[in-house]
């Protein structure tokens, strides 16, 4: 770059944004250097800062606050991301936050004029929390008093991080390894980050679950996460109840290499995009069963009340006539009614299981 007289407007708007004003947005970048160089009064760095702070309210500092990130042009989930990275490689090693056990037992109790006992700095960081019993005791409650104050709190507490989950959704993506946006921010290309996140989907599979958390626990959190992603996107041409079902059976088989239903995609990993990944059975004509398992020829057909019930929208006979079929090819076929699923799931879940079994 030239000396500082000899500098073009250009390259003084540079050096402002680059070095003073400092992590704007690449877009909003781009559009401060187009504006600026229509400003006649932009003629110096100096002059360049305080027309880019006035018309875009910049907080000088604040890199840890996501308000400090969002002036400057970035998304609310960017914003999250940065402010959080900022704080973490900022943050002093020898600070002890009081609320911390560690910051208190350094210090001398007044009370017994010795240093703080375990006991003792548990109480005095907990106290600088409402909603730990602590807080009240310390402002004269009684100890059932304080823990009904406490627990009104976090309940309050707990409604207001809903609220604040569903109006900032958005930060969620940057902070999913299972979201592009997650890898985009962080420098990946987009082809990148959705291979990444296809990656990611992947590893998280029963037998893997298994492995890390043992046999109860791993079939445990991988049906959680199942029902969790479930619940996060729209059903298709299938129920939502039936596949609710078939990821409470498919958590307690040794494998899925040969199970097909709607929402398991052929990779063995969960599918909630709305496709139907239902077997393409070829025999007199093409069958979608609900639930496959091919090697042992094993068809599970769920009836939901809407096509199957009294005044269903179904064709019986059909559906008769489609269950013959399966067991004339040598399918065992069980029929599973929604109302039995609903009013009975475990028990309806194990006789599934024993019909798979058996």
């Amino acid at each position: 770059m030239n000396s500082k007289k000899s500098r073009t407007i250009e390259e003084k708007i540079l050096d402002c944004l680059d070095n003073k004003v400092k992590n704007i947005h690449p877009n909003l970048r781009e559009e401060l250097i187009q504006k600026l160089k229509m400003v006649p009064e932009a003629k110096s760095v100096s002059k360049c800062k305080s027309y880019v702070s006035k018309i875009l309210n910049l907080p000088e500092m604040g890199n840890h606050t996501i308000y400090y990130w969002t002036a400057r042009g970035w998304s609310i989930g960017e914003a999250y991301v940065k402010s959080k990275e900022y704080a973490k490689n900022n943050k002093n090693p020898n600070h002890l936050s009081p609320y911390s056990r560690e910051f208190w037992m350094t210090k001398i109790n007044p009370q017994t004029k010795t240093y703080y006992t375990e006991i003792e700095a548990d109480f005095e960081r907990n106290s600088r929390r409402p909603i730990r019993k602590e807080y009240w005791m310390k402002l004269g409650f009684n100890e059932t008093d304080s823990i009904t104050k406490a627990n009104e709190v976090k309940t309050n507490n707990n409604k207001k991080g809903a609220e604040k989950g569903k109006t900032n959704s958005e930060i969620s993506k940057y902070t999913s390894k299972r979201c592009k946006e997650y890898w985009i921010i962080k420098g990946y290309s987009e082809e990148d980050a959705k291979k990444l996140v296809s990656k990611e989907q992947a590893t998280f599979s029963l037998e893997k679950c298994i492995k890390k958390y043992g046999e109860e626990n791993g079939r445990k959190r991988w049906l959680e996460r199942q029902q969790k992603w479930h619940k996060s996107y729209k059903k298709s041409n299938f129920s939502k109840i039936s596949q609710e079902l078939f990821w409470s059976i498919s958590s307690n088989l040794d494998s899925l290499e040969h199970i097909y239903f709607a929402q398991l995609s052929v990779d063995k990993t969960p599918d909630y995009s709305g496709t139907n990944n239902e077997f393409k059975l070829k025999l007199n004509r093409v069958y979608l069963p609900d639930f496959i398992d091919l090697k042992n020829k094993k068809i599970i057909e769920f009836d939901g009340v809407y096509w199957h019930g009294v005044t269903g929208r179904g064709n019986k006979t059909r559906d008769k006539e489609r269950v013959e079929t399966y067991i004339s090819n040598g399918y065992d076929v069980i029929n599973i009614c929604e109302n039995e699923y609903k009013n009975d799931k475990n028990a309806t879940i194990e006789k599934c299981l024993n019909f798979l079994k058996k």
